[in-house]
């Protein structure tokens, strides 16, 4: 079955960071950063395209593809809450930055419930942290 990985930049207090933090042009540029998960997908989401389509094409038996949804400013929250409506979330990525400004949209209640085990840690020198999650009920 197919698999929908998410990589989510969030500041400490919950929120997408700032669009003027140097740190979220190193998420989406380094290869530590979003880059890491680019070629173990077969598709990277988008709010452009129809979810019912997605959906289909995800729960097809012979569908064994790893689906990628970036969440990194507020244009992508409908992205984020229709897949957590759907549950269809099997692993998230989060890439957290050391500050507390709130500046951003909070992702605070965007979440569905479900139960998560961390899988990986990782602190890099410009004190972003990374850490997978995987989806216990999936």
């Amino acid at each position: 079955m197919a698999k929908v990985r998410m990589l989510v930049a969030v500041t400490l207090d919950g929120c997408l960071p700032a669009k003027e933090d140097e740190r979220l042009e190193w998420l989406r540029t380094d290869r530590r950063g979003f880059r890491r998960w680019y070629e173990s997908c077969a598709r990277r989401l988008s709010d452009d395209e129809p979810f019912v389509d997605f959906l289909c094409e995800k729960d097809r038996p012979d569908n064994h593809a790893t689906y990628l949804a970036e969440i990194y400013d507020a244009g992508h929250l409908h992205l984020l809450r229709g897949l957590f409506l759907y549950h269809a979330v099997d692993e998230i990525v989060f890439y957290l930055l050391p500050v507390t400004s709130c500046k951003g949209a909070s992702i605070v209640g965007a979440f569905s419930p479900a139960e998560w085990k961390a899988v990986q840690v990782k602190r890099y020198r410009n004190g972003i942290c990374r850490i997978v999650y995987r989806n216990l009920l999936q």
